[in-house]
């Protein structure tokens, strides 16, 4: 919560046999793990959002990865890793083709995508 993490995931120990952490053994109830889990995952969703909200009205170059069965271009900016950051997500695309760099301004903002609309370069 202090330092506000762009990007940050998490998963729930599991011990693994043969390595130096398995012979502290597993104490923590699975409950408790998910607790932690879904913790951390809602704080770190919540942090997201508005990180995404803050980029309304800013424009980026955009790599179209994918037009999505419903016709929608789906890419990242630069700063956005294929199938584990945001997505950038065109509803109108009927021009676009996969591999196409497409300037948008976001327009809307969701936890983990954003939505921008065609414009002008920077």
């Amino acid at each position: 919560k202090e330092y506000k993490l762009d990007r940050a995931g998490a998963f729930t120990y599991s011990m693994e046999e043969g390595t130096s952490a398995s012979e502290l053994g597993d104490p923590v109830p699975p409950q408790e793990k998910k607790r932690r889990y879904d913790e951390f995952m809602k704080t770190q969703r919540d942090i997201s959002l508005e990180k995404n909200k803050s980029l309304i009205g800013k424009k980026f170059e955009i790599l179209i990865d994918e037009i999505d069965a419903s016709g929608r271009g789906v890419g990242r900016t630069e700063k956005d890793a294929p199938d584990i950051d945001n997505a950038a997500i065109f509803e109108e695309a009927a021009e676009f083709r996969a591999g196409d760099f497409v300037f948008g301004k976001v327009v809307r903002a969701e936890p983990y995508d954003i939505y921008v609309e065609k414009t002008e370069a920077k």
